[in-house]
């Protein structure tokens, strides 16, 4: 038992100024296989498809002269990245990752430039554009999704990152929200009005992260 953050965090995405709120681990989710008997009860029952990887997830607070540096999901077991902004807080980083994977990698990279924050105490606008009104809230996040090839034990012999998207969403007291560059508006932009209050704005959009193919003979995110 131990008061604050003990833990030695090697985060895949490079996070000057940045202050460590959270971090947690645990072993990769299991996949279950259960024998079932004529009664319809399950007799016998294995756990497979998780061999050693652990998912990693640290959050970090963005202060003065904090910045985040370019990355390509995919590469060093890297996940998601996702920043959320409001009004009154400091912004904020999260990073989710593996570690432990197999050696054998195919599929793709993703490469990632995350939109420019300041690490200051308030909202701002991320992945959409905001023409008047003050912004309350703002969220950007990048992510691929982890596919394993399992040998004839159920354990994990391969992987492969695919399906690079980009989300972001805003809210704000009024002004009226856009699309910003490779993102297509999937709500909005919509305004609320309402006897007694201020209207409000807000719209979400998503974008396509092209992929960079990896060579089945390679990988870079074997760590442990």
């Amino acid at each position: 038992m131990g008061f604050g953050i003990t833990s030695t965090v090697s985060c895949p995405v490079d996070i000057t100024g940045g202050e460590l709120r959270s971090y947690t681990k645990q072993p990769y989710s299991k996949q279950t296989a259960e024998e079932i008997n004529e009664l319809g009860n399950a007799t016998a029952r294995t756990l497979y498809g998780a061999g050693n990887i652990i998912e990693h997830e640290a959050t970090y607070a963005l202060g003065c002269s904090a910045s985040i540096g370019a990355c390509a999901l995919g590469e060093d077991g890297l996940a998601s990245l996702a920043i959320n902004t409001s009004n009154g807080d400091w912004p904020t980083v999260t990073v989710r990752w593996y570690t432990g994977l197999p050696s054998c990698q195919s599929g793709c990279t993703f490469a990632v430039t995350p939109p420019s924050v300041v690490g200051a105490r308030k909202a701002q606008a991320l992945g959409l554009t905001l023409t008047g009104g003050k912004c309350s809230s703002s969220s950007w996040s990048a992510s691929a999704q982890l596919n394993l090839l399992l040998d004839d034990q159920g354990e994990p012999a391969g992987f492969a990152f695919s399906g690079g998207t980009i989300e972001c969403s805003g809210e704000s007291v009024g002004g009226t929200w856009a699309a910003g560059t490779g993102i297509d508006l999937t709500t909005g932009p919509a305004t609320s009005e309402s006897m007694g209050e201020y209207a409000t704005a807000s719209a979400s959009g998503t974008g396509i992260l092209a992929g960079t193919e990896v060579s089945s003979s390679s990988s870079s995110s074997s760590n442990s």
